[in-house]
């Protein structure tokens, strides 16, 4: 949704003065309140988050599969 000190990041797509550049420095290396989050994710982690931000359209998550549907172990 956003706040007084943080932009909403469901229309950070819309913003071109977001770039990809200030993305990455603000994941890695935090800002404000924000921690860095340099040791905490891959390059690859990194270009997917944005990627996301970015999208126009968001993938709407699985549904959350409920006890009764997982398997039963059997014994052994």
């Amino acid at each position: 949704m956003g706040t007084k000190k943080a932009p909403a990041l469901t229309d950070v797509w819309k913003d071109k003065s977001v770039t990809t550049e200030k993305m990455t420095d603000q994941i890695l290396n935090g800002g404000q309140k924000m921690p860095p989050f340099r040791d905490s994710v891959t390059d690859a982690e990194v270009t997917d988050l944005i990627a996301y931000l970015r999208a126009k359209k968001k993938p709407e998550p699985p549904p959350a599969e409920s006890d009764s549907a997982a398997p039963a172990s059997t014994p052994q």
